[in-house]
């Protein structure tokens, strides 16, 4: 399965990352970083601040912008959907793919090392692949048996 860091690194690197923008260290920040390590999944905006807003007081436009500090400190990953839905997710160690069912609309990460590798064949002296995305789209197993 795909590698994480744990939480407790996570918070570190946050903290460190803060400090060299000399930004302070609020409790929704690390609310909205520990919501996402500590649950498996993808979450979008609402999602998040669904779950947020019964453990503290934070607004939709606190988690847009921190996440935007989550994604460039390297912490977090965007994927948006072909419907324009950004969805957030803890930061692999390893690049992973992402199955989107257009029925259900269940994402499923994936790995495959031989599709990494080609990816890397693609790669040239003028350009650095950093963050590999792939969406693949089509029926889960569940929505495919129901008519």
């Amino acid at each position: 399965m795909k590698e994480v860091l744990p939480i407790e690194e996570a918070q570190r690197r946050f903290e460190v990352y803060l400090q060299q923008l000399k930004l302070k260290k609020t409790p929704e920040r690390f609310a909205i970083l520990n919501c996402l390590y500590a649950n498996e999944g993808h979450y979008d905006v609402e999602m998040l601040y669904t779950v947020l807003k019964a453990e503290c007081r934070v607004s939709k436009a606190t988690i847009y912008n921190n996440l935007q500090l989550l994604l460039d400190s390297n912490l977090v990953m965007r994927v948006v959907l072909d419907n324009q839905t950004a969805y957030y997710e803890k930061a692999t160690l390893r690049p992973h793919y992402h199955i989107i069912c257009r029925k259900c609309g269940r994402i499923t990460n994936i790995q495959d090392q031989g599709l990494l590798n080609m990816l890397k064949t693609w790669q040239t002296k003028n350009f650095r692949m950093e963050q590999p995305t792939l969406l693949l789209y089509g029926k889960c197993k569940r929505c495919k048996q129901i008519k």
